[in-house]
């Protein structure tokens, strides 16, 4: 996404003045719901413009600005970046239309991205793994299984030789 490329490499217009907080930032926050763009296509340079103009931060007000977005063009590399992709998805309008700059090239990355590679040994370590954790669980069946059917001859034995008189009342 240009918009984060684009926002992390802006300098910042004026030193903060006050340690910890962005003049810029803090301007666009004390705008409210005054800091959003009017309908339009924007473009960052358009931000970085408008930001100057109004003492706004063109990062967060284009991060602010994709709750309203109809369309939003966008690097696929973003998409693959779990960060970026999740902030991105969180705020962007459900409707939006998301159109990926370079996708022609997505399917290869996707592949070498999302790819992994397995060696002989790691595949002979796993399986040994599998196999001790399926003893594991057998050994675990058979002892629950050992202990209900004590448990249940306990209970028989207790239901046939305590059982006399069933109380109650005369009359």
């Amino acid at each position: 996404m240009e918009v984060e490329q684009g926002g992390r490499r802006l300098p910042a217009s004026s030193a903060p003045s006050s340690p910890g907080l962005c003049d810029f930032y803090e301007g666009l926050e004390a705008a409210g719901s005054e800091g959003r763009l009017e309908s339009g296509v924007y473009t960052m340079e358009d931000m970085r413009i408008l930001g100057r103009k109004r003492q706004w931060c063109p990062y967060f007000l284009a991060r602010r600005t994709l709750s309203q977005a109809s369309v939003l063009v966008w690097n696929y590399q973003y998409l693959l970046d779990p960060k970026v992709s999740a902030m991105v998805a969180r705020d962007l309008e459900r409707e939006a239309i998301v159109v990926f700059d370079e996708a022609h090239n997505i399917d290869n990355v996707c592949i070498e991205v999302f790819s992994v590679d397995l060696r002989a040994q790691t595949l002979d370590i796993a399986s040994r793994n599998v196999a001790r954790l399926r003893t594991e669980v057998d050994r675990a069946k058979a002892s629950g299984t050992e202990k209900l059917r004590a448990e249940y001859q306990r209970l028989v034995a207790g239901l046939g030789g305590g059982g006399g008189g069933g109380g109650g009342g005369g009359g």
